[in-house]
């Protein structure tokens, strides 16, 4: 999986447009190395857990300037130059920090209340009491949570939050190599990401028989909705962080589920803010 693409001024100049659109190369998934300096050079960075493949969907929330077109050139491109004994050519230093959006996105979808039905907003939230309310700290322990992608960058930040707030067990899903330092954060059980709906449907029912009221996809791919959607009980809450890609039908039918997508602004609306205010005091 393309974790991080830094192209330097030199190489901006440079048109992978030759390439055609085929989707994401098998190989693209790349280590720093050493090359030559110069135009026509990438970067390609691993940083498994700090960034991931959606912090490169796009560049704004409205989805102006998006990178995700370019992918699959970019990836062409970058078979190229490997197949020609090209590593990494030019490191390109942006000072950006993660800490801040990961954590308000993760709040916001979980604690953001008072959001008045029907308003003209295209995110929601949980609406659960935040651990930092009076009795909020451990409000919810006895009920298990389960997370999609727990070491993204948002979900590294949801799975602490859900400790705090109570939530027992925690169920993530992740790579197998990441599993120690997820159960540093509060994970209790790591499920590797690999796994099918039936398989994890079968994994949870060892865990815990309680229903799963709340489930946060913290990488709300097509095929991780769907499955997160599966698992939820009816009358729980779904957070995701991309638009839904469930079907109209599915959402329509009963028993209701509920789903929201986050929103990491903390400035707006109101209701975002009073949450956020607080979080950063």
């Amino acid at each position: 999986m393309l974790k991080a693409v830094c192209i330097p001024e030199s190489c901006a100049t440079t048109s992978p447009s030759s390439c055609s659109y085929t989707g994401p190369s098998s190989h693209a998934q790349f280590i720093p190395g050493n090359g030559p300096r110069g135009q026509g050079s990438l970067w390609i960075e691993e940083r498994e857990g700090r960034i991931k493949v959606l912090d490169i969907k796009g560049v704004c929330d409205d989805g102006i300037d998006t990178l995700e077109p370019q992918l699959g050139p970019i990836c062409e491109w970058i078979d190229r130059a490997r197949e020609e004994g090209g590593k990494v050519l030019v490191h390109c230093r942006v000072g950006v920090s993660r800490i801040p959006v990961g954590l308000i996105t993760a709040a916001l979808g979980l604690y953001t209340r008072g959001l008045p039905p029907g308003k003209e907003l295209d995110h929601d939230s949980a609406g659960l009491q935040a651990p930092w309310e009076e009795g909020g700290r451990g409000k919810y322990t006895g009920k298990p949570f389960f997370v999609f992608g727990a070491a993204s960058s948002v979900g590294q930040f949801v799975v602490q939050l859900a400790r705090l707030s109570g939530f027992s067990p925690i169920i993530a899903t992740a790579s197998p190599h990441n599993a120690d330092f997820l159960r540093s954060l509060g994970v209790t059980h790591v499920l590797d990401r690999k796994l099918s709906l039936e398989q994890l449907r079968a994994e949870i029912a060892k865990i815990t028989k309680e229903p799963l009221n709340i489930i946060y996809d913290a990488v709300s791919l097509p095929e991780t909705q769907l499955a997160a959607y599966e698992l939820l009980e009816p009358g729980g809450t779904l957070v995701l962080v991309l638009y839904s890609a469930i079907p109209a039908e599915k959402l329509a039918s009963e028993p209701k589920k509920r789903v929201v997508k986050a929103y990491g602004q903390a400035n707006f609306p109101r209701e975002n803010l009073a949450v956020a205010a607080v979080l950063y005091k």
